[in-house]
């Protein structure tokens, strides 16, 4: 499965599909309708960045994580089994808790379980973003972690595992990030975590565009 996002406006009205394929090159066939929709209007950013977790592959039944846009910003996860396409099943939106950001807002994050300690680990942008151009993409990554219990009850507090900063990249600009996972959304290695971010030079758009790469880091889990 591939969950994406798309829209039929200008950054807005975004949603999340789903694709699927026996293979990660394809041939991949899209579902026709979006797995999750917007609760806005079209003027409103919607719903995205969509990451996921199996809980039973077998049967088709994972936790879909997501950023939702709107008047404010929050980020949720949805119960999903899609067993069956023709009558899949999408629970409600569970908001997942902001506690130990730093007084940040969760989103454009991805995530991975470690089913060994329980614990689920975001890599996300982190404030404060930056005053000079590109101001619209984060100077630094934040790796996190909860455990199982507080993702399910929406409650809990994340707790810092550390940063991805120009220090580690040699780039002004940390962004977009992406956690390292087996086909399961788990962590293949239970002592460590590795973040992939796009990385970019200063400047303005759209020179600094080009200047996107991508940089690997890896921690060790304390």
């Amino acid at each position: 499965m591939m969950f994406f996002l798309g829209t039929d406006h200008a950054n807005t009205n975004n949603q999340i599909g789903v694709a699927f394929a026996q293979k990660l090159d394809g041939p991949w066939v899209k579902h026709p309708k979006p797995i999750v929709t917007t609760p806005f209007e079209p003027g409103h950013w919607g719903v995205g960045q969509p990451s996921a977790t199996t809980i039973n592959p077998a049967t088709g039944e994972l936790m879909l994580f997501y950023s939702q846009g709107g008047p404010t910003t929050e980020s949720y996860f949805r119960y999903l089994k899609l067993e069956d396409m023709a009558n899949p099943v999408v629970g409600a939106p569970v908001r997942i808790t902001n506690e130990g950001l730093g007084g940040d807002v969760l989103h454009n994050f991805d995530i991975a379980y470690d089913p060994s300690r329980d614990r689920f680990y975001a890599a996300r942008e982190a404030a404060p973003y930056p005053s000079d151009e590109p101001s619209y993409i984060s100077a630094r990554v934040e790796l996190v972690s909860i455990d199982g219990a507080s993702i399910w009850g929406g409650t809990g507090r994340w707790t810092s595992e550390g940063f991805v900063t120009q220090n580690l990249t040699g780039y002004q600009r940390n962004h977009n990030p992406g956690v390292l996972r087996t086909v399961y959304g788990t962590l293949p290695d239970s002592r460590s975590v590795t973040t992939v971010v796009s990385v970019a030079r200063t400047g303005s758009f759209p020179n600094s565009l080009w200047t996107y790469h991508l940089r690997q880091v890896t921690g060790t889990i304390r």
